[in-house]
């Protein structure tokens, strides 16, 4: 039997029961090696014992990976968004079942910040009555993708925002300063091509960005190809509300002024993209930061791009953006986690 055949077994005999509620979880994360735990914190669950209000100050990010302890790059995103935005409430929402807290960050970042909540998600829940309910309950992002937690992801942070509202922005982040002032946003990732990102973006609760974002991904939805429900969707959404084709024609390369597409606005990049994806190296480079607070000066979120940065190596006190970004906005994670780190 191939790799195939053993997950459509698999999730055969999880995903039809009406009782196994959590089929999502097993297939997500029965694989999924963990160290031993020298000490956990237990989560609530959003939509059961979690409650989140609708609010547009509310922040959302997620670890889908089913990894119970984060990589310290992690920590230094939930950090610098609950430090940076206080009126806000800040989410951490985790697929594992609890979190790996043997090494104390989680504690002390609860304490420091009374705006921070870390829970599990009841995924079922949360995309039940929504577009997206029969794609997630086909179990076809797991069954036939190469990278399910990401597709998941770029699931679960839509469905999180039509229900609450707010900002979902990914753990690879760093915020730099409070964001009240981006409301029902999303944001070029280039503007030469027209492509929008969705690896940060704010809107209130039952947008209708949101809700034509679903039908979309629900059109787009092609598991093992990269992007589908994720910046092909927004980009293919942003070109129908905004009634344009050719988004580079809105905003061209170079402006600096937001595209406002009646009820949303479509950010440059300088506000939370200001480095493109192929030229993150320079987030890294030894003695660049000498220069972060006129290079960054009207940026909200610097935006690290694990997925291509994650083999850079990191020294503490090299002078990079990421290094003054980290000590500016995660100093708790930087003292602890950072200082000694090689990798993030």
């Amino acid at each position: 039997m191939n790799e195939k055949e053993n997950k459509e077994t698999e999730a055969s005999e999880s995903v039809p029961g009406a009782e196994a509620g959590w089929w999502w979880q097993k297939l997500l994360c029965e694989n999924r090696r963990q160290g031993k735990a020298e000490k956990t914190l237990p989560l609530q669950v959003l939509f059961r014992e979690a409650a989140a209000a609708a609010s547009d100050a509310n922040v959302f990010l997620t670890e889908t990976s089913c990894r119970a302890r984060p990589a310290p790059r992690a920590w230094c995103a939930v950090e610098s968004w609950a430090r940076q935005n206080p009126a806000s409430r800040v989410w951490y929402l985790l697929t594992a079942p609890q979190l790996d807290d043997s090494d104390g960050v989680a504690s002390l970042l609860l304490r420091e910040y009374g705006n921070l909540r870390f829970a599990s998600l009841d995924a079922g829940e949360l995309f039940k009555g929504t577009a997206l309910e029969s794609v997630f309950a086909s179990a076809a992002w797991f069954l036939h993708s190469a990278f399910p937690a990401v597709v998941l992801s770029d699931l679960l942070r839509v469905a999180l925002v039509w229900h609450f509202g707010g900002f979902y922005c990914d753990s690879d982040t760093v915020c730099l300063k409070d964001t009240s002032a981006l409301r029902d946003v999303a944001s070029y990732a280039q503007q030469d091509i027209g492509k929008i990102s969705n690896f940060c973006f704010h809107f209130r609760s039952r947008h209708r960005f949101l809700e034509t974002l679903m039908e979309v991904q629900k059109e787009n939805f092609l598991p093992n190809t990269w992007g589908s429900v994720g910046p092909l969707s927004f980009t293919k959404t942003s070109r129908r509300l905004c009634g344009e084709d050719d988004l580079s024609r809105l905003s061209p390369a170079g402006s600096t002024t937001p595209v406002s597409c009646g009820d949303f606005r479509l950010l440059p990049p300088r506000f939370l993209t200001p480095v493109l994806f192929y030229d993150v190296g320079e987030i890294f480079a030894p003695g660049a930061g000498r220069d972060f607070a006129r290079k960054f000066n009207s940026t909200y979120v610097l935006h690290t791009y694990t997925s291509r940065s994650k083999d850079i190596a990191f020294r503490a006190g090299s002078e990079s953006h990421f290094d003054v970004a980290a000590k500016l906005s995660c100093p708790i994670t930087y003292e602890l986690l950072l200082r000694n780190a090689t990798a993030v």
